[in-house]
């Protein structure tokens, strides 16, 4: 009978974290700071990558592509920074961080197996600065690689 108290309170328990967790989703606005974020990952892997291609000039591109959005992307970062102190509360800037670094991983990872990957980086960086509105090319670049916000996380 107490065994089975014991039992019964852990399940309550976990589900009260399960249904807490769910209250401290992603809005859509961070949602949408993480899919930049990824965005923001490709093109710094995709200048790292394919910096010694001088004709490319993609450290030109790179700095032209953040320094030209540096409102948007300064406004995309404190969503997010925003968002995983809400989650985390002190452990919110590190866990940011491990974010950040599994994003340019995976983006590193997608460089090597993309054949020609330094032209498709040079086109997503002129992309970025000829776009009247990062919102839209985000939401398109993050719907044309199937990245979707689960409402969870970023």
């Amino acid at each position: 009978m107490r065994m089975t108290g014991l039992v019964l309170a852990a399940v309550w328990l976990s589900a009260g974290a399960a249904f807490g967790q769910g209250q401290q989703c992603a809005t859509p606005a961070e949602q949408a700071a993480g899919q930049a974020r990824r965005l923001q990952s490709e093109l710094m892997v995709g200048m790292l990558t394919c910096r010694e291609r001088a004709e490319l000039n993609m450290v030109g591109r790179y700095s032209a592509a953040m320094r030209g959005k540096s409102d948007f992307w300064a406004a995309q970062g404190k969503s997010l920074t925003d968002h995983f102190g809400r989650l985390y509360g002190r452990e919110g800037q590190r866990r940011m961080d491990a974010f950040v670094t599994q994003l340019a991983n995976e983006a590193a990872q997608r460089a090597q197996r993309t054949p020609d990957f330094c032209a498709y980086a040079a086109r997503l960086h002129d992309q970025v600065q000829a776009a009247p509105a990062m919102d839209a090319l985000v939401r398109d670049w993050a719907q044309e690689r199937g990245i979707k916000g689960d409402g969870c996380r970023p």
